[in-house]
């Protein structure tokens, strides 16, 4: 039994270990992240914002994934806007995964720079998987006192660094839906998006590459 308990013990103590949070490799000097390798990159997010704070982990076990998080936030820390900066890789013993394009992603360029971007909406409800990108995000906005808005819009970048499609730089910007003036009970009716969204993506398709200057060294 003491055997039993001893090995349960370090199995245990091994998932803890394995689950803590890992140092960020990226600094922040005011609003611009600082990224020296993977890539060797300079992110601005143009103001306002404030930055929040990054959290580094392993994403299902198989990815490197480092989060950085600025809000435009109401003296309530009611977000109006989260800008997200994320760099990701797959760890070097998963040598055979690489990312995908996302038929829903469509190609454009941030600063000169070839990106995939996509638009889309929802509400704050929606519980995140455990584990996820999403799920440690959100925890670092509320471990900060910030609170998201009921319902969101938001728009995705994407950057692959190389052919090998193993690592990429992800942004995001999400904002509050009454933004855009409009609710998501407009969009979706019946389980069914309605053609008031195609208009409302456009503006932001349009307005969010604002949010970011970005070089790539």
């Amino acid at each position: 039994m003491k055997q039993l308990l001893l090995t349960l013990l370090i199995f245990f103590t091994s998932i803890a270990a394995s689950a803590q949070d890992l140092k960020p490799m990226r600094t922040v000097d005011g609003n611009v992240v600082l990224s020296q390798s993977d890539p060797n990159a300079r992110i601005e997010i143009l103001p306002p914002a404030t930055y929040v704070g990054a959290v580094r982990f392993t994403l299902y076990d198989v990815a490197d994934c480092e989060i950085h998080l600025f809000v435009d936030a109401d003296d309530d820390k009611q977000v109006r806007r989260l800008y997200w900066v994320q760099f990701e890789a797959y760890l070097p013993e998963h040598p055979t995964l690489a990312y995908e394009h996302h038929p829903a992603y469509t190609p454009t360029e941030l600063n000169g720079l070839p990106f995939y971007q996509r638009a889309r909406f929802g509400q704050s409800t929606d519980t995140p998987k455990p584990g996820s990108d999403a799920d440690r995000a959100y925890k670092l906005l509320s471990e900060n006192g910030y609170k998201l808005p009921a319902e969101t819009v938001n728009v995705t970048y994407k950057h692959f660094l190389d052919s090998t499609m193993r690592k990429e730089v992800l942004l995001m910007v999400i904002e509050d839906m009454a933004l855009s003036g409009t609710s998501f009970s407009q969009l979706v009716k019946n389980n069914e998006l309605q053609p008031t969204w195609a208009p409302i993506a456009d503006k932001l398709l349009e307005r969010s590459p604002n949010a970011f200057a970005i070089s790539l060294k």
